[in-house]
């Protein structure tokens, strides 16, 4: 890029400044008049010179950056696949092995669920315990806290003993028949 006195824009603005000295000079004349007007399309030019300059050279600065994106992603791209191939693998076959391995994996896993289903307790079992477990620490603090309530009413403190009697009753028939007991 061009600076100072080798510019286009340098040059026209020395035109234009001693045309218009020689217009304010001999303003009264006829050539003062022509200077003045060549000296006012002179500075219109290089103003007009230079913010096409600046444009075109921002311009290019943006399509430099593009191509050079570009470049590098297709570089990038041409990388991996060169990898690829140096290990004997085209982008196609190393996707399948990825799914034959998702595939064993999923089977290993059903595989291992079904054993370890066969050395613990059951679902049905863990959850029985947890239901007792849940009664056993909640049901008679809840009937202390029920019958203790100034608010409720003896109907509603009969309904709570009768839900948490009910809950009793559903865990143990759930153990029973878990235990096969009758």
């Amino acid at each position: 890029m061009k600076t100072g006195v080798k510019t286009t824009e340098f040059w026209l603005t020395v035109a234009a400044t001693v045309l218009a000295s020689i217009g304010s000079v001999f303003a009264s004349s006829a050539w003062g008049q022509v200077a003045l007007g060549v000296a006012a399309t002179l500075a219109a030019a290089g103003y007009t010179f230079a913010r096409t300059s600046a444009k075109n050279t921002a311009e290019l600065a943006k399509q430099q950056q593009s191509l050079e994106r570009t470049a590098d992603l297709q570089l990038q791209a041409q990388r991996e696949q060169t990898a690829a191939m140096a290990w004997g693998l085209d982008m196609q076959t190393h996707a399948e092995d990825g799914r034959a391995r998702v595939r064993t994996l999923v089977a290993i896993a059903a595989l291992c669920l079904t054993c370890i289903s066969c050395i613990g307790p059951s679902p049905k079992q863990t959850y029985v315990q947890g239901e007792q477990r849940t009664y056993e620490a909640i049901a008679s603090e809840y009937l202390a806290y029920s019958a203790a309530d100034p608010n409720k009413t003896e109907s509603q403190k009969e309904n709570d003993k009768r839900v948490i009697r009910s809950w009793f009753l559903r865990i143990d028939a759930e153990r029973k028949a878990l235990l096969g007991d009758k």
